[in-house]
């Protein structure tokens, strides 16, 4: 079993039941095991680390969670997203993300927690399962390609999207990758070269009134007069007359 440094220790033996049972401390928690060095044990020091392997921060979290469960349990979470930024090869992210998370100040976990917590009766799964075999898609994208007049590389390629009832999704990339292209196909607002976009089961080939876009500027669409700029519009509407 690891020995905590005394200072740490004895801060855990003060407020173990406060930390179990309230939330009061949950902003200090972090930085008080980090400061005790607990997230660089086993992190090699090439990347700021304390050294050893992974077997030093097990002790070191079983050691925490003799004092409290709570901060044990912080303390696990937060040292295997460590891990796995570790073991990650994505070298960049793993060097834009660790020195904050050694350091406390950028809190890590992992969805792994909702399991644990689930199983310790702490509180119920937060996840919900649906027959995606026998689910219809409310908003749909299959083998979408874009290509600009003019342009030699192609926006989109091959690009799929299936949104079903209830989802928040989000689309996430680098600046020029398509993404608001890809969300202009999606609202029937720009017309794919390849692909089909549907709708309830249904072809979508203009504009709907149940698919909205909200622009990051107030934005008119520069083909359609200012009395058509106006929604609704009939489903399924063409781009070139609605």
């Amino acid at each position: 079993m690891a020995t905590l440094p005394t200072s740490l220790r004895t801060w855990l033996d003060v407020t173990a039941h406060n930390l179990d049972t309230t939330s009061d401390n949950a902003a200090v928690l972090l930085p008080k095991l980090a400061e005790a060095g607990l997230f660089r044990l086993g992190v090699p020091a090439a990347l700021g680390g304390h050294g050893g392997d992974v077997t030093d921060a097990v002790a070191a979290i079983a050691a925490v969670s003799e004092c409290s469960l709570s901060a044990g349990f912080v303390c696990w979470g937060h040292r295997t997203f460590i891990e796995y930024l570790l073991k990650s090869p994505n070298e960049a992210l793993r060097n834009k993300l660790l020195p904050g998370l050694l350091a406390g100040g950028r809190a890590g976990a992992t969805g792994l927690s909702n399991a644990m917590k689930f199983l310790s009766g702490i509180e119920g799964l937060q996840i919900k399962a649906r027959d995606r075999m026998t689910t219809q898609a409310v908003l749909e994208a299959t083998s979408i390609g874009l290509r600009y007049p003019g342009e030699s590389r192609a926006v989109l390629e091959t690009f799929d999207f299936t949104l079903e009832a209830g989802e928040i999704v989000s689309i996430l990339g680098p600046s020029g990758v398509g993404k608001s292209s890809g969300l202009l196909v999606l609202g029937g607002l720009q017309r794919p070269t390849d692909g089909t976009v549907g709708m309830n089961g249904t072809p979508l080939h203009g504009v709907h009134p149940r698919v909205g876009i909200a622009f990051q500027d107030p934005s008119l669409l520069p083909w359609l007069s200012l009395e058509k700029n106006q929604f609704p519009r009939p489903v399924g509407c063409d781009f070139s007359s609605c």
